[in-house]
């Protein structure tokens, strides 16, 4: 019983000590002349600043700078990203991810056709394009490598990428079955099915965990 009361009294403890960084943070973060966000302290100053455009671009005293254009920012936040309260709470997060690491270079976008586009410095870029009946298509590319998620015609899910293969198909009894290139074959009833959808949040992550725990790790 002790050691579940010092579990606790960790976990509460950690808990008010992020709570109160957050809050510090929040405190620190202002608006200049321009309206643009800027936080500093001792040994950390950042900058949330928007352009003509409406997009926002971070930047920090660590060499840091992420951009994100208005098509993004909607999709991310709603139309109301612009407001200071969640402009604020995003500059907030941002601050937190980005303290500890440096020269790290980032664009995230979406274009006319509503294609996500993220890429970074580190040669990592991941594209996203979804129609308009709900099917995707996913490609992520990092070094040299390449790999592809989409929905097929028939509504499901395969992967293509380093001459190895993955699908995720129901079939006529409602069933949902994983296979791979390894010839892994998993038979998934309704009722698990549907705990795992609840447990993963989506189809397309569960079958991600699937590729993590028969595929992408041999």
């Amino acid at each position: 019983m002790k050691q579940i009361h010092r579990v606790w009294a960790t976990w509460i403890v950690g808990s008010m000590v992020l709570l109160f960084s957050l809050a510090t943070y929040g405190q620190r973060i202002q608006q200049d002349i321009f309206d643009d966000l800027v936080y500093k302290s001792d040994h950390y100053n950042a900058k949330l600043k928007k352009n003509i455009f409406d997009d926002l671009t971070f930047t920090d005293s660590n060499q840091n700078t992420l951009k994100f254009n208005k098509a993004y920012l909607e999709k991310k936040m709603g139309l109301n990203y612009n407001e200071v309260d969640m402009k604020s709470m995003f500059f907030q997060d941002l601050i937190f991810d980005y303290m500890q690491i440096n020269n790290y270079e980032a664009t995230y976008a979406v274009d006319l056709f509503g294609t996500i586009t993220i890429e970074d410095n580190q040669g990592k870029k991941l594209v996203l394009k979804e129609n308009g009946f709900g099917n995707f298509q996913v490609s992520k590319e990092w070094d040299k490598k390449r790999w592809n998620i989409q929905t097929t015609s028939a509504g499901d899910l395969e992967y293509l990428g380093n001459q190895q293969t993955a699908t995720l198909i129901k079939n006529k009894e409602g069933h949902r079955i994983y296979t791979d290139s390894y010839k892994t074959k998993i038979v998934i009833e309704q009722l698990i099915w549907e705990r795992l959808l609840k447990k993963h949040g989506s189809e397309y992550h569960v079958f991600i965990k699937f590729l993590e725990d028969y595929l992408l790790v041999k």
